[in-house]
């Protein structure tokens, strides 16, 4: 075998970002949590004040290990 170095360079820089948009996914992918159900009215409020008409829709559940809600926002 011989060794190429381009080739070592090529499939380093492909797997490195490969693997850097697998960690963007998965941080996208992660629930957002709060103290009070009430701070999601105010992002709603904000996504009003902007303009932005499109339906909000929230998975909520709340978490006992960190003692606050939970929610991941999803779309129809």
């Amino acid at each position: 075998m011989l060794f190429r170095p381009v080739r070592v360079f090529v499939t380093t820089l492909l797997l490195t970002t490969f693997g850097f948009l697998i960690m963007f996914l998965v941080q996208l992918s992660e629930p957002t949590c709060v103290d009070d159900l009430s701070e999601l009215n105010d992002i709603v409020a904000k996504r009003d004040q902007t303009g932005d008409t499109t339906a909000v829709n929230f998975d909520v559940g709340f978490d006992k290990e960190k003692n606050q809600w939970c929610y991941i926002e999803t779309s129809q």
